[in-house]
């Protein structure tokens, strides 16, 4: 009678401690007696080392997101543009409508954000913009998932049909803008339709 009093007393101890050390309030844990210790490592380990055995799993499968992460960080250009400033004028002087005016309206919203541009090499058509701007410390940003930056600035080839110069507009935060505020960067229907190249350049 003694021999099986003994192994019930063992038995509600082990419960015990077990529930100590499940509990989620933090309390200082019982060390686990021998009796525990063959429990857990066999297939029914108590539910405290089954979540820490997750959360260890979980930690070590989300190192590479974090690393993936860290290297999608978007680009930043050194022209020194202020953004703000840029933004303000381009909007301030947009049309409703297109007035084949690009390239004028998007060069004098950089001027405005404090960007000193070489009027010696400044080029004649929008397509052509994108060396120019690299040249004053824009930087090309990978149009792969692209998702666009304020101040950005697009420069599009010019499709079969279209107009020779191209298209170039800047992105205000809300929409992109060139002489005329535009339903998207493509800036009209043909452009949308026939999608030529383009590149985009971040301040």
């Amino acid at each position: 009678m003694s021999v099986g009093s003994s192994k019930g007393s063992t038995s509600s101890q082990s419960r015990q401690t077990s529930t100590r050390e499940a509990s989620p309030t933090g309390a200082s844990r019982t060390a686990p007696s021998s009796g525990e210790t063959s429990t857990k490592t066999g297939p029914q380990a108590a539910p405290g080392d089954r979540f820490e055995a997750a959360s260890t799993q979980i930690a070590q499968s989300t190192s590479p997101v974090r690393q993936l992460r860290s290297s999608t960080t978007p680009r930043t250009g050194t022209s020194g543009m202020n953004v703000d400033r840029a933004v303000a004028h381009l909007n301030a002087n947009a049309y409703a409508e297109s007035q084949r005016d690009c390239a004028l309206h998007v060069r004098r919203a950089i001027e405005a954000g404090g960007v000193r541009l070489d009027v010696n090499t400044r080029p004649g058509s929008a397509k052509d913009y994108g060396p120019y701007l690299g040249r004053h410390g824009f930087t090309p940003v990978d149009t792969q998932n692209y998702v666009p930056q304020r101040g950005d600035v697009a420069v599009i080839q010019p499709y079969p049909g279209g107009s020779a110069a191209g298209h170039i507009a800047m992105y205000d935060g809300t929409q992109w803008v060139s002489d005329f505020r535009q339903r998207d960067m493509w800036g009209g229907p043909g452009y949308r339709r026939e999608q030529p190249p383009y590149e985009i350049y971040r301040p």
